[in-house]
């Protein structure tokens, strides 16, 4: 009988001593765990930042580059440049009628709200500097109107 209660006290003793040790070792493979999903976080932020900056584009002759699109999303962007060109048109022809309300209603159509609903996947293919005009314009739409 002696021998068995020494062998459940050893065994608690074990027990008692692996605790410790056996937490240590979860939260080493835990802190493992969290380093590697930070720096892959870390890693897709700056994939996706360059993507961002850069869009999708290709280079062609002198030192152009064209913006690969789908047909759609190419559709899209046309559209949109039709869009400002008729509030351009607007804008002129107010200014030729001296008609300030036509000359706001027609910069008011091309203005920041008509760009807020534009597909962000769209807008990551565009390159910063296409993106960058494309505001620039949308607020001096804003500002006439």
């Amino acid at each position: 009988m002696h021998s068995s209660v020494t062998f459940l006290t050893d065994t608690a003793a074990l027990a008692a001593y692996d605790a410790p040790h056996s937490t240590q070792g979860l939260n080493m493979k835990t802190n493992k765990f969290a380093i590697f999903a930070v720096v892959l976080w870390g890693v897709s932020a700056l994939v996706f930042g360059w993507f961002f900056v850069k869009g999708n584009t290709t280079a062609i002759e002198g030192q152009r580059d064209a913006i690969v699109l789908q047909s759609a999303e190419r559709e899209l962007v046309l559209l949109e440049m039709r869009g400002l060109l008729i509030s351009t048109q607007g804008i002129l022809a107010g200014l030729d009628n001296k008609d300030m309300a036509q000359i706001a209603q027609a910069a008011r159509a091309s203005g920041m709200a008509s760009a807020a609903d534009v597909n962000p996947a769209l807008m990551s293919k565009l390159p910063m500097s296409f993106k960058d005009l494309g505001m620039s314009v949308h607020h001096a739409m804003d500002e006439i109107a």
